[in-house]
């Protein structure tokens, strides 16, 4: 009997638990019932105005007070900011947040900012195509089994014609999402490279 009452004890614990985060709220009218409950949250560095997230829901985009539109990531890590003007008093996006939309009251305006997300990519090691220290860099994520990738090859090869002294190609692999056979190519790559690193500066 008192395990049976203690299993009772604990479920009734785990219930009231569960209300801590989240609630229920119904209409006496309709019957209607609705539930919510917390999915995330973070403290903000400023105040906000306006609020709005891409359709994927991996960027969070916010107008604060202080003329900024600031862009954070679904974990609410801060991706950056973008200064805007005063009268700018609503915003929203694209559906790939590809695209940023101010509304200006001052001005009674409306503005689209194209965004691009920069990311750092690690190109050591890699085989390329073009002088090693040229100030344009393309990273050419590719798999040399796969016929549609092959069909980038001609504009490439015209984009190196055309600029052989200021591009580089840098051909990149995730191994996750490469073939066994692209893996070994690009593994002999690098070790061709890395031998022939102080005869020629171009491949």
């Amino acid at each position: 009997m008192k395990f049976f009452k203690s299993c009772a004890l604990l479920l009734m614990y785990i219930i009231l638990q569960s209300t801590v985060v989240s609630a229920a709220s119904s209409d006496p009218n309709n019957q209607t019932r609705l539930e919510w409950q917390l999915q995330n949250q973070w403290q903000l560095s400023e105040s906000p105005v306006d609020v709005v997230h891409s359709l994927d829901g991996k960027y969070v985009f916010i107008l604060t007070k202080n003329q900024t539109v600031q862009i954070y990531t679904s974990t609410g890590k801060l991706e950056g900011s973008i200064p805007v003007e005063k009268g700018v008093s609503a915003i929203d996006i694209a559906p790939r947040a590809e695209t940023l939309y101010l509304i200006d009251q001052e001005k009674n305006s409306f503005s689209a900012l194209s965004i691009d997300f920069i990311q750092n990519i690690n190109t050591a090691g890699s085989p390329f195509l073009g002088p090693e220290n040229a100030p344009v860099t393309i990273a050419l994520f590719t798999d040399f089994e796969c016929p549609y990738c092959r069909k980038i090859e001609p504009l490439i090869a015209e984009v190196h014609k055309r600029n052989p002294e200021t591009v580089k190609c840098q051909f990149e692999g995730s191994d996750a999402a490469l073939n066994r056979k692209t893996r070994q190519i690009l593994g002999f790559s690098r070790r061709t490279l890395c031998q022939r690193a102080t005869q020629s500066s171009s491949y």
